[in-house]
């Protein structure tokens, strides 16, 4: 009884395995037709002819046919018979080693010509003269260090926040970080100067009103003042009024004086003021009401 299921299940085996056997069909030019040429076929044919099926078997360590070496070697040395020797390698030994290539310092580098360029693609994308661009005011306000922590380690960056202006109604704000403080620097002077943007100033100097703007936990009140007050305000507010054109301005800083958000509301206070012809409409007056020049009082 012990000898009999082994027999069984061998012969159950060896049934499964002549079902599961892939049928093979021998190489004719029929069976290749649908898929090759005739010439392709023919090739195929003449090559096949030409392999003896025993070949393998007597080849055994070295190979014998027309594609073998006709010596043997390791090809790991020259042949000084057999092999061209390159200039500045012996004879007879090994191949030195491969030199390391030398890596070329791929730092950002800007030079002047590099300026040139990237003014010229400025003044193509926004539409202003190069002499213009040349003769913005540039103020950088916020640098810091900024560290973003990854699975792979904390990756350290510069980060820089530029106002850009003309002097005379024109404010943009940019900002960039990189591991290069000087190409984060000239990243966000190009980004403020993409982002010009034209401000509404009462008389060339001051603004309409009061302006109010929440930046985050950063209140800022801007107010209008007669000629000849002067910027009385933080020095981050009074460098964006210098880059505006705004000479006579007061402003207040309430609740958190973060630096970023500061600089933000008041680019965003200046650039969303309301034009007299807008406050007129919406109170149903006429211009002179709303510029307190009606019956002759004081304009400012």
């Amino acid at each position: 009884m012990n000898t009999y299921l082994p027999r069984l299940r061998k012969q159950h085996l060896s049934t499964t395995a002549l079902l599961l056997k892939p049928e093979t069909k021998p190489i004719t030019r029929e069976t290749l037709q649908p898929f090759y040429q005739q010439e392709q076929i023919s090739a195929l044919l003449d090559v096949e002819s030409g392999i003896s099926r025993t070949a393998p078997l007597r080849w055994k360590s070295r190979r014998r046919d027309s594609f073998s070496l006709p010596y043997f070697t390791d090809l790991s040395r020259v042949d000084p018979f057999l092999d061209s020797t390159p200039s500045g390698v012996p004879k007879s030994g090994r191949w030195p080693s491969q030199p390391v290539p030398k890596m070329e310092d791929t730092q950002f580098q800007q030079g002047e010509e590099d300026d040139e360029n990237k003014i010229k693609d400025l003044s193509r994308l926004t539409g202003l003269p190069i002499l213009y661009l040349q003769s913005l005011k540039i103020r950088e306000l916020v640098t810091h260090r900024v560290t973003n922590q990854t699975r792979l380690g904390k990756i350290a960056k510069q980060y820089v926040l530029t106002i850009a202006g003309d002097g005379n109604g024109m404010i943009g704000i940019g900002e960039a970080s990189s591991t290069s403080g000087e190409l984060a620097s000239r990243l966000s002077q190009y980004q403020a100067i993409k982002n010009l943007r034209p401000i509404v100033r009462y008389e060339d100097r001051t603004i309409h009103g009061n302006v109010k703007v929440k930046m985050g936990a950063v209140e800022v009140l801007l107010m209008s003042r007669p000629p000849g007050f002067g910027v009385r305000c933080s020095q981050y507010i009074f460098e964006i009024c210098r880059c505006a054109g705004i000479s006579d301005l007061a402003a207040r800083v309430e609740r958190s004086r973060n630096p970023m958000n500061v600089i933000k509301a008041t680019v965003q206070a200046l650039t969303a003021q309301k034009t007299p012809d807008a406050i007129a409409k919406g109170r149903g007056k006429k211009i002179v009401d709303v510029r307190k020049a009606y019956y002759g009082r004081g304009v400012y």
